[in-house]
């Protein structure tokens, strides 16, 4: 059945008009939206996947939003209990997806610091409906346990890359994993960088061509302050460079040394997605300890690092990973979405950039407790995703999911 509901609205005069759907009625996934990519496009559906919460506490399910006919396909099974049967589910569980250019869907996903990430590819072209593969799996033990994978394919040289964060011992960082023949093989995991704590947190982007961009900190405890913000970048032979193109020699694991310096640590600068304005990354940020909360860019100008505040919120309520976040249209690093907090109320912001200001509307219908935005990549119809009513916390969730145009 269609459980499409749209909303049209112009700002400026007309100047644009923008849609908002609602892609999944209920019971739809959780995540946590600093992974990616959570959906993708063919240009004639939005493919969604994630936790199936409440409903399906930790199965890893994937949807299919055909926009023609304002229908839903799935969700289709892709792993059935992830961690050990639960009660509750946990969004730290999650998948990530990427479209083969035979239009094959290839998807990754792990369990919260779990032994292996594990890879799945549709049986069919652009379809959900016809199952996938096997799982294969690519395991962690060797680099740590595996939380928050993030999946790339760069068509310069036919290559999927994975990384994920890993922990061991106290300390964790970022592992790497990569495919030559279309995900059914991977590489020996390998740890591309360790940070000084026990948890870093890490946004990525890629063009899908020939780099993919990490945005990630030194030490974050629990969602708090106290952290700084680093950028490198890999080519498609997997190469490693500075912001500025300066080529990364140091053997792994990177330190945040070898790294560009966006915020110094100790800082409170904490990335959530990662786009591209042009060439340049622009990484989307938010402060953990300032009230107002920050809401704001960090964008490269091709010589520097410049940061722009562009909203700001109410303190966040610790049950919600992000309400904030926020994320740039995939294909175009001058509309901005995200969430914010005005009197208690979490409600979702589209902003747009004008000779380097930037303003921003309210989306009106976009859900009781609107969260975590995560962008559509690659981009169809929606840029867009983010959970409307049903999202009370990380291990309590029954999602609508809202998409806007």
């Amino acid at each position: 059945m269609a459980l499409a509901t749209r909303f049209r609205f112009h700002r400026h005069a007309g100047r644009f008009a923008r849609t908002v759907t609602e892609l999944i009625g209920s019971a739809g996934p959780g995540w946590t939206e600093f992974a990616g990519s959570h959906a993708a496009s063919d240009n004639t559906r939005t493919f969604i996947a994630g936790n199936g919460g409440n409903p399906a506490p930790n199965d890893m399910l994937i949807w299919a939003y055909v926009h023609a006919t304002d229908t839903l396909e799935g969700p289709v099974l892709l792993s059935d209990n992830l961690t050990p049967a639960d009660s509750s589910p946990d969004s730290h569980n999650q998948t990530v997806i990427a479209i083969r250019p035979d239009g094959h869907i290839v998807v990754a996903y792990c369990g919260h610091q779990a032994n292996s990430v594990f890879v799945k590819i549709s049986n069919d072209p652009n379809d959900i409906v016809a199952g996938f593969s096997a799982p294969i799996t690519i395991s962690s033990v060797g680099v740590g346990t595996a939380t928050y994978p993030q999946i790339a394919y760069l068509t310069a040289n036919d290559r999927i890359y994975l990384h994920w964060r890993w922990t061991a011992g106290g300390v964790s960082g970022l592992a790497q994993s990569h495919s030559d023949d279309g995900g059914a093989t991977w590489s020996a995991a390998i740890q591309l960088y360790e940070g000084p704590g026990a948890l870093i947190y890490s946004a990525f982007g890629t063009n899908g061509v020939d780099r993919i961009d990490l945005a990630l900190t030194d030490y974050a405890s629990d969602h708090v302050g106290g952290f700084g913000l680093w950028h490198f970048y890999i080519d498609e032979t997997g190469a490693r460079f500075k912001t500025d193109g300066t080529s990364i020699g140091a053997s792994l694991p990177l330190a945040t040394s070898d790294m560009t310096e966006i915020v110094a640590a100790g800082g409170d600068t904490y990335p959530y997605s990662l786009g591209f304005d042009g060439t340049n990354p622009v990484i989307a940020v938010q402060s953990k300890n300032a009230n107002p909360v920050e809401i704001g860019e960090e964008r490269w100008s091709g010589a520097a690092w410049v940061y722009t505040q562009i909203d700001t919120s109410d303190p966040i309520p610790p049950s919600i990973l992000s309400v904030g976040g926020g994320c740039h249209d995939p294909n175009d690093a001058s509309r901005f979405f995200s969430g914010k907090v005005v009197s208690g109320i979490q409600v979702m912001f589209f902003y747009t950039r004008t000779g380097g200001v930037w303003s921003g509307v309210q989306i009106p219908n976009a859900g009781a407790a609107a969260n975590s935005p995560v962008y559509v990549y690659p981009r169809g119809p929606v840029g867009a995703i983010w959970f409307g009513s049903g999202f009370t916390g990380s291990d309590d969730f029954s999602t609508t999911i809202i998409g806007f145009g």
